[in-house]
């Protein structure tokens, strides 16, 4: 879904991630997931800065997830895009780094999953920001698939600081292969094991039989 509004002149865009379904990883599965989250944010960042930073919009602040994989790694691959991104469209970036987004993030109580629109209070402190009339959240969601494969979400939604009316919304989503777990691996070749075995029992019997019904 796509909702776009021009009535941005100039703005501030708040893009915080929030990653789902937290669970334990192997770390062949954990590389997979990062480069599928990596691509996916990649292709709904360059979405959002053609569509909407060509309004005019000046700022984008980037704002680090509570539950993020890998000490921070999507909260800074959302950095990187935007700011390389920045030189294309003309919008500043805002970090961690930057002292006013600091400030502004220091009076906020985030819990360990950011909700899906933040209420209108919240929204409206990032407006003592210079510029800033907009907020965006970025979302991670991470899915284990029936086939052991994992799909990566980024969704990312802008905001409206006077009225937290929701400007645009966009999303990419990216899969991994399929994984098998040491569990899963050790069944399949105790199952293997049982049927090989079997089959030279098979043999055995078989040949067995032949050679008693061999005339003597």
């Amino acid at each position: 879904m796509k909702i776009f509004s021009a009535t941005i002149a100039t703005g501030l865009l708040l893009c915080s991630l929030s990653v789902f379904a937290q669970e334990n990883y192997t770390p062949d599965e954990m590389d997979a997931i990062k480069t599928m989250g990596k691509e996916a944010i990649e292709a709904v960042a360059s979405e959002f800065a053609a569509e909407f930073g060509n309004e005019g919009t000046n700022g984008v602040a980037i704002l680090p997830i509570q539950r993020d994989v890998d000490s921070g790694y999507f909260t800074i691959q959302a950095e990187n895009t935007l700011s390389n991104l920045s030189d294309e469209t003309g919008l500043q970036v805002f970090t961690r780094a930057d002292s006013s987004l600091a400030n502004v993030l220091s009076e906020i109580e985030w819990n360990d999953n950011y909700v899906d629109v933040m209420d209108p209070a919240t929204v409206q402190k990032f407006g003592r920001i210079q510029g800033a009339d907009a907020v965006a959240f970025t979302r991670i969601d991470i899915t284990r698939l029936g086939n052991n494969s994992f799909s990566v979400r980024a969704n990312l939604q802008v905001q409206e600081v006077e009225t937290a009316k929701v400007l645009w919304g966009g999303e990419a989503l990216r899969k991994t292969q399929s994984f098998y777990t040491q569990g899963q691996i050790r069944l399949y070749l105790i199952i293997g094991g049982c049927i090989l075995a079997v089959l030279i029992f098979l043999a055995l019997i078989r040949r067995s039989l032949k050679k008693a019904r061999r005339p003597r």
